[in-house]
């Protein structure tokens, strides 16, 4: 009995010390807490020092676009992506071009007959951007992706 008392008592021991062991570091802890107001005044930051032609790609009468992607570990890939995107996009701005052309004759045989003639004639065009006509002109990155510039040869 004494032996069954003596394990009760060792284990009620053991088990306390090892609630106190865990304790001491959750007592240590400490609260991280986030501003929010700095957070936004970083990304307000970050969006000012972000380069003009980011919104407006067609700057100084240049045609431009962006590719934008997020940032890679393989930073030739991400690139290589953007570069993409933006020649696409620029492709997307050249329009299709449509001429059409209507004539319309009539021709009267002695007062009582008439015959009338028309034509029509569609000319269709559009025009596209050879790959090397289009050159990066800069890029940029904000730390969450990866812009890139590119823009009409002229």
């Amino acid at each position: 009995m004494i032996k069954i008392f003596l394990a009760a008592i060792i284990l009620i021991f053991t088990g306390c010390g090892s609630s106190q062991k865990e304790a001491t570091p959750k007592q240590k802890s400490s609260v991280v807490k986030i501003d929010k107001k700095s957070t936004l005044k970083k990304k307000k930051a970050i969006k000012n020092t972000q380069p003009k032609w980011i919104n407006n790609p067609n700057i100084d009468g240049q045609t431009g676009a962006v590719g934008i992607v997020k940032l890679m570990k393989n930073k030739k890939k991400q690139k290589y992506i953007a570069k993409k995107l933006a020649i696409a996009s620029l492709q997307e701005q050249k329009r299709v071009e449509v001429d059409t052309k209507v004539t319309t004759s009539q021709r009267v045989l002695n007062n009582s007959k008439s015959t009338s003639y028309t034509a029509q004639e569609t000319h269709q065009t559009s025009n596209h951007y050879k790959t090397y006509d289009i050159i990066q002109k800069d890029d940029y990155s904000d730390g969450e992706n990866y812009y890139i510039w590119m823009v009409v040869k002229k």
